[in-house]
């Protein structure tokens, strides 16, 4: 009787070991980053209240969608969510919505199914905050800021890291 058990423990291990996946391809499917995760970024290892809400926001199911327009358009239905907006308006957030750009994680919110990555949620909050509301109506953005800095739904990694250096030299430049 034992070598049947045995067999059967050989045979469970290898059945379980085979139809496990590898560790990259659970990589875009990772839950979006919590709290601790987000403190590292700035290097604290206890996390805020900004730090909780923005996992949270990042946690939260959303969508991007496409306009039916002649001109390209895009709404974001994260754009009315409480926690969302309370991050946008939260002056102390803007340089961790800015941190947040290039992190190559990806939040909860999708685009045609897919999850985005955080720095597209993260320059939506940017886009409504009072600092960018005030600066676009007053239109007193450097020449070429806002081409080279807003970002959108299918921004790229690198495109992410380049909008974040153009925030952040504008943060240097004009604190909020």
């Amino acid at each position: 009787m034992r070598v049947p058990l045995v067999l059967l423990a050989l045979a469970g291990i290898g059945c379980s070991n085979s139809s496990s996946q590898h560790p990259s391809d659970t990589t875009a499917i990772a839950d979006a980053p919590a709290a601790n995760e987000i403190a590292q970024w700035r290097g604290a290892s206890q996390p805020d209240s900004i730090d909780a809400l923005l996992a949270r926001v990042l946690a939260t199911d959303g969508e991007f969608f496409e306009g039916d327009t002649d001109v390209p358009s895009y709404s974001f239905t994260l754009r009315n969510d409480s926690a969302f907006k309370r991050l946008s308006q939260w002056p102390g957030a803007l340089p961790r919505l800015v941190e947040c750009l290039a992190k190559d994680r990806h939040a909860a919110a999708k685009w045609g199914g897919s999850r985005v990555l955080v720095g597209a949620v993260c320059g939506q909050a940017l886009i409504i905050s009072p600092y960018a509301e005030r600066r676009s109506r007053l239109n007193t953005w450097p020449r070429g800021f806002q081409e080279s800095s807003w970002t959108d739904y299918r921004s790229t990694i690198e495109k992410l890291r380049a909008a974040q250096k153009v925030w952040r030299r504008q943060l240097s430049n004009d604190p909020a």
